[in-house]
């Protein structure tokens, strides 16, 4: 019997990320609760945006950070009506999981060129190459995002083109966690991101969720991907935070079934 039998846990992802996630809690059968805290939404002015995506011909590399990225791209070129193009030379990807993505929503020539799953990986892999072979770069991004990955390839010689893909934020729909809460039935929260965190609170706050309630919340162990988002946990004043090893969705299941395995042992 798996350890998570039972256990209502929180999905705070967006709804067009959270399905792995769900079936992988369902595979330890889990009870997952489904509450977005993050959606993407395109920039409030696509202008730059736009005029990247009509001249894709002037960029020799794509440069992606994020499953995010790639959504906002594909949103950005079906609203436009633009293909993209398969002579498009080099897509390169923080991890597999964007590759895959990119792969399948862009095609074209897609390189996994960081098995690490941040900015800083990417930038530690493209610094490893000859500026000459890159060239132009087309870098989409958060709204939100660190410069170091922009700063890296410019100190290397290369021509950066940042552009704003989309914004983050706050999600709406799901279950009613408020309720869940009152009634003692949530076990666990599952964040993949700093502003799934903080947008949680946020969203309980609108919701309506008294400052008993929240405090509740903040008792229950959350689960996250990544030192930035337990970072921004601990800022948040969550009590109970567990980092998992591995940044993926497979990762951060089976810290949550270790830490319940631990706990009942």
């Amino acid at each position: 019997m798996s350890s998570l039998q039972g256990k209502h846990i929180v999905v705070t992802r967006a709804p067009h990320q959270n399905q792995s996630l769900i079936e992988l809690l369902e595979a330890q059968q889990a009870i997952h609760v489904v509450y977005p805290c993050i959606d993407i939404a395109p920039p409030e002015d696509t202008t730059q945006l736009d005029a990247a995506l009509q001249q894709l011909e002037q960029f020799d590399w794509l440069a992606l950070t994020s499953s995010n990225t790639v959504y906002a791209l594909h949103q950005r070129l079906t609203a436009l009506g633009i293909q993209w193009p398969d002579a498009f030379p080099i897509i390169a990807c923080i991890g597999p999981k964007t590759a895959d993505i990119a792969a399948e929503m862009l095609g074209g020539r897609v390189l996994t060129l960081s098995e690490g799953f941040t900015a800083k990986d990417l930038a530690s892999a493209l610094s490893r190459m000859k500026a000459g072979d890159m060239g132009r770069i087309f870098l989409p991004q958060s709204e939100i995002a660190r410069p170091e990955l922009a700063q890296t390839l410019e100190q290397m010689g290369c021509h950066v083109t940042v552009v704003t893909a989309y914004r983050t934020i706050c999600g709406t729909g799901g279950d009613n966690v408020i309720a869940l809460l009152k009634a003692s039935q949530i076990d666990g929260w599952t964040f993949a991101s700093p502003s799934a965190v903080r947008n949680c609170l946020k969203r309980l706050e609108n919701e309506g969720a008294s400052e008993q309630t929240i405090e509740e919340a903040l008792q229950i162990p959350c689960f996250c991907i990544g030192p930035t988002t337990a970072s921004a946990a601990s800022k948040c004043s969550f009590q109970t935070i567990v980092s998992a090893e591995r940044y993926t969705a497979e990762g951060l299941v089976t810290t949550v079934k270790q830490y319940f395995e631990r706990e009942t042992s």
